[in-house]
């Protein structure tokens, strides 16, 4: 499987502002972002065995950047790139039952405004810039069962993140947080007895 895919943003303004019973009083920032991603992704499946099977995938993404602040210092264009590699493998060692493990990259993107900031709009102190995309990466290891009107699965996994980002609203900045792990596990289980009734259950529990 081959794909593609693109998007553009013109905000023309995107801001903060003071105000008192619904009327704007004041500026706090007032910036124009245009902002354009582009990404190519590839997979492909192989069939090891009649019951195993390995899927392999690749996307990478660009993000470019102009920023139009209110506050000059604040402006600036840029652009940022990440490749991120993915992989699954399942085994069938019944024909109801399968086990799977899976691993992935992928990122969270950040306010570009983030990127370009220089000085902090409230207090004119120096601000520090944030990277615009995040790497994440995360695994599970799971099985699943389906028989006849009866399917459950369950899962353990566990996920990485490079940075969290805070906005500060009262600011009208970007703050960057440490990296967080989190892992957990997922258990769901669906059965339909007859045409007419259905049990459903999930229980998910995350430590982060």
């Amino acid at each position: 499987t081959l794909g593609a895919d693109t998007r553009y943003d013109h905000i023309s303004r995107v801001g903060l502002y003071g105000s008192q019973l619904g009327t704007i009083t004041g500026i706090v920032r007032q910036d124009g972002v245009n902002e354009y991603s582009a990404a190519l992704y590839a997979s492909g499946q192989l069939q090891l065995t009649p019951r195993l099977r390995l899927t392999l995938g690749l996307r990478g993404d660009h993000y470019g950047y102009d920023v139009t602040a209110g506050l000059a210092a604040n402006s600036g264009t840029g652009s940022d790139n990440l490749l991120s590699p993915k992989a699954a493998i399942a085994w069938a060692p019944i024909d109801y039952v399968e086990l799977y493990a899976n691993y992935g990259e992928g990122f969270h993107s950040n306010d570009v405004r983030g990127a370009t900031i220089s000085v902090d709009p409230v207090t004119g102190d120096p601000a520090d810039q944030v990277q615009v995309l995040a790497r994440a990466r995360g695994g599970e290891v799971g099985g699943r069962v389906e028989l006849g009107r009866f399917n459950a699965t369950a899962v353990v996994f566990y996920l990485d993140l490079a940075s969290e980002l805070v906005f500060v609203g009262d600011a009208g900045s970007t703050e960057p947080n440490d990296a967080s792990h989190r892992v957990g596990a997922e258990f769901s289980a669906f059965w339909r007895p007859t045409d007419w009734l259905t049990f459903d259950g999930s229980a998910a529990f995350t430590h982060a």
